[in-house]
């Protein structure tokens, strides 16, 4: 299944990884499906490493499940932060996914193991692409340029059986 992200910046397209995590896809997807994302800022940027979002407060600190508790981790020996463009849950430590999500902007092999994948980037005109975000000044980890970041989902195309 794919979804694409529309900012400000332009679209990002995703595949997700249904079969491999089914209830980390089940969760965001359900979670783009009912608009939950809608708005969000990506609250967290580091240049060359990843950017973040899915806490509708913008803080950082919140977000939920679609089951309004945290879910346990589903990582996969298979899928790893092999390129730029991965998507995988962010949490507070083992098995505290609720909804906000990172993308890498590189390969990440040190969040092996520690984080569940299930996504990759497929289309780069977006926030995703080092070569916009890069230029977006910093203050600390935090998106100089808030309203760039606004984005909403919607659900494409199956991409596989």
């Amino acid at each position: 299944m794919s979804v694409t992200l529309h900012t400000t910046l332009g679209e990002l397209k995703v595949e997700i990884f249904c079969e491999a995590v089914p209830k980390t896809a089940e969760n965001f997807l359900a979670l783009c499906a009912s608009g939950y994302y809608d708005n969000c800022v990506w609250h967290r940027n580091i240049k060359g490493f990843m950017i973040q979002t899915g806490d509708p407060s913008g803080s950082g600190k919140g977000g939920q499940s679609i089951w309004g508790k945290p879910y346990e981790d589903e990582i996969r020996s298979t899928l790893k932060f092999n390129n730029r463009g991965i998507l995988a849950m962010a949490n507070s430590g083992p098995d505290t996914n609720k909804s906000q999500f990172f993308i890498t902007y590189a390969k990440q092999p040190h969040l092996d193991g520690k984080y569940s994948v299930f996504g990759k980037a497929i289309s780069y005109r977006s926030p995703a692409e080092a070569s916009h975000v890069g230029r977006l000044r910093h203050r600390s980890d935090m998106p100089w340029a808030w309203l760039a970041a606004l984005y909403r989902y919607h659900e494409h195309e199956k991409l596989y059986e």
